[in-house]
């Protein structure tokens, strides 16, 4: 492990993961988190893990990002104290609570995503994934997905700042970078020791349009809509044989 990313989402961590990925790190943002670390990931959350298991789990990963390892940013840092810390940060915490809002709300309006955690197994691990993730970054706790939902911005807000101080209070200075990607590369590629590159920064998720992304393209997404699809056959076919049987078209 190089690098653990401690900012909350909505604090410009999906530009800042295709920039990593663009200098060559080996980078697990939200999606990879899940798919290849969600159990212990799971774990981790729900009972705590041994700092060896922590080490072995992401021994072969040079970047974390995103929740839930910005959560579990100290855990992992125990595991390697030698990886640097970027905390990236919004300019307002208002601006970053609007932000942060919106997304959930995108998540919660999308009917395909709706679809997808109701027929697919895959799913049910998920939901439970994410509502370890919004227990252990901001005390809240859902029991499900669905929309609708009104949080407690005071709560959100509060462990949004104590996260934010508690990592600048106890990172050594020489190894944390206080970053927002409008910073562009020059003070990223400094602290990383890398070559700037000669081309834009990446702004990536305006507006939440990463779910979407994420639905259509990331396997784990692929794995619920095959499994949507495989499960939605069969349901249908058992309502049309209940039907018939009902209308008497089978024989009994």
């Amino acid at each position: 492990m190089k690098v653990i990313c401690a900012g909350y989402p909505k604090t410009g961590t999906k530009s800042l993961s295709a920039a990593l990925t663009d200098l060559g790190y080996k980078v697990f943002d939200y999606e990879e988190q899940f798919r290849y670390c969600g159990r212990r990931l799971q774990s981790l959350m729900d009972d705590g893990l041994p700092t060896e298991e922590i080490r072995e789990m992401f021994e072969d990963v040079d970047v974390v990002i995103d929740i839930p390892s910005s959560c579990l940013w100290e855990e992992i840092y125990k595991a390697f104290p030698e990886a640097k810390v970027i905390l990236t940060e919004r300019r307002s915490e208002d601006v970053w609570l609007k932000s942060w809002l919106n997304q959930l709300k995108v998540v919660e309006d999308d009917m395909w995503f709706k679809l997808l955690c109701v027929l697919s197994y895959t799913s049910v691990r998920f939901a439970m994934y994410s509502r370890a993730q919004l227990r252990t970054a901001f005390s809240l706790e859902v029991n499900s997905l669905g929309g609708g939902r009104s949080y407690n911005t005071q709560i959100i807000r509060s462990r949004y700042r104590q996260h934010n101080q508690y990592v600048k209070s106890v990172v050594p200075k020489d190894q944390l970078l206080l970053y927002h990607p409008s910073d562009g590369w020059s003070s990223l590629c400094d602290f990383l020791g890398a070559e700037v590159p000669d081309r834009a920064f990446p702004h990536v998720n305006k507006g939440g349009t990463v779910i979407h992304d994420t639905i259509v393209f990331t396997p784990t997404f692929q794995q619920m809509k095959r499994e949507t699809l495989v499960n939605g056959i069969i349901v249908s076919f058992i309502f049309i044989v209940l039907l018939l049987k009902f209308l008497d078209v089978i024989p009994r």
